[in-house]
């Protein structure tokens, strides 16, 4: 127990109102055919929105493509945090809580 109370540990979060799919569909919006604010009012997005465009665009593997689409939409992470708000929120928290220690 000592070493835990030697250390201090920071930590940043926030209520995701997506999954993690429906952000990386953030990095193709160029190619989705539904447009975004669509997206992100629908109930079920995961299943009505990223399950079909994994399969039409070819992505597979282990976990169902999330590992190939992450990747694929990773250089797009500025546009992704400027569609959700609560990715942007987040980075904003790391930063806070970085220039805080």
């Amino acid at each position: 127990m000592d070493w835990l109370d030697s250390k201090q540990a920071t930590a940043a979060s926030e209520l995701a109102l997506e999954e993690l799919e429906v952000w990386a569909l953030a990095g193709f919006t160029g190619t989705l055919p539904t447009r975004w604010d669509v997206i992100r009012k629908e109930c079920n997005p995961k299943e009505v929105y990223f399950d079909p465009f994994v399969r039409n665009e070819a992505f597979a593997g282990p976990g169902g493509g999330r590992k190939q689409i992450m990747r694929a939409a990773m250089p797009q992470f500025g546009s992704i945090a400027n569609r959700c708000d609560e990715i942007e929120a987040l980075k904003s928290s790391i930063q806070a809580a970085l220039s805080a220690s």
